[in-house]
């Protein structure tokens, strides 16, 4: 026992040093499907080491960990955060084995390309594309409901508006099946107008009004920090709390698949009695009942 005790420290060392970091776990993700893509979009500032800013990364992780395990492959998930390199490298290889982010969030330009990138991709109406954003945004007041998503990383300040993320999308990706939208900001439910359009077949998640702000959770399961919404909505997709089922009836009904309306019921009801977020959900074609990830195809 002590000889097999010292060869694995010594596997165990050698692992960590060229690798920066080691992992013996072992997951399994479903053969991925050739017709799910995703673009994650977590728009942090570079640098940054304090646990209000890391939520961006573990969010992150979260929502890949979740597209992985509904099929969507490594090829098809365009990972664009912060500076451009992994915040937690040991923790994406321990899930992943290999570091996720593939650009950083640094221009309105380089993120409009990544959408034409994915338009050259996503060609029929078998095609599901998933979009998520998170970071920080001002809203344009109650009357207008305009929102400005904050590019943390721009030289120059730049923004990005509600009104300038669906024309990146819309004016790029033409023939697909559906699309879903989910974005955690302040001041999100301004997004929800823009994509409001019958026959554009998107549903549309919001973290709060256009009026109202967005926090950080004090409590997860994992001890990391996580937006409240973003958790829940994981959580709901994933029909886990970590590695946990979720017990519950109602809204999840436990079958195998979850809708997009199960999902939004569940985050409803874990975020009712907040006076901070009220989620939203915009859904002009009646996509959500029948719309789920677990699905091959939309």
């Amino acid at each position: 026992m002590q000889r097999y005790l010292k060869k694995f420290q010594c596997v165990f060392m050698i692992c960590f040093i060229f690798s920066g970091c080691c992992t013996f776990k072992n997951i399994n993700y479903p053969a991925p499907s050739e017709h799910k893509y995703a673009i994650l979009i977590s728009a942090t500032k570079v640098g940054i080491r304090n646990e209000y800013d890391s939520e961006f990364w573990y969010d992150l992780v979260s929502q890949y960990r979740m597209l992985r395990e509904h099929g969507f492959s490594d090829q098809n998930i365009h990972v664009l955060y912060g500076g451009g390199e992994d915040f937690d490298r040991c923790n994406s290889i321990e899930l992943f084995d290999r570091e996720i982010t593939d650009k950083p969030v640094s221009t309105k330009e380089q993120i409009e390309n990544e959408f034409k990138i994915l338009g050259e991709k996503i060609e029929g109406r078998d095609d599901l594309l998933y979009v998520w954003w998170t970071g920080h945004a001002v809203g344009g007041g109650t009357d207008t409901c305009n929102l400005s998503l904050e590019i943390s990383t721009s030289p120059t300040g730049e923004g990005v508006s509600d009104q300038d993320l669906c024309s990146y999308i819309f004016d790029n990706i033409h023939d697909y099946g559906k699309i879903i939208l989910a974005v955690e900001t302040c001041n999100s439910g301004g997004v929800i107008d823009n994509m409001y359009t019958v026959g554009n077949r998107t549903v549309t998640f919001a973290a709060s009004t256009c009026e109202q702000n967005s926090y950080t959770t004090e409590s997860t399961c994992d001890d990391v920090p996580h937006a409240r919404f973003n958790y829940v909505l994981t959580n709901a997709l994933r029909q886990k709390e970590c590695d946990s089922v979720i017990e519950s009836e109602d809204p999840l009904d436990g079958d195998d698949y979850v809708s997009l309306l199960e999902a939004y019921h569940y985050i409803t009801e874990e975020m009712q009695g907040s006076t901070l977020q009220t989620p939203q959900m915009g859904d002009p074609d009646i996509l959500a009942t029948e719309t789920n990830l677990e699905e091959d195809a939309p």
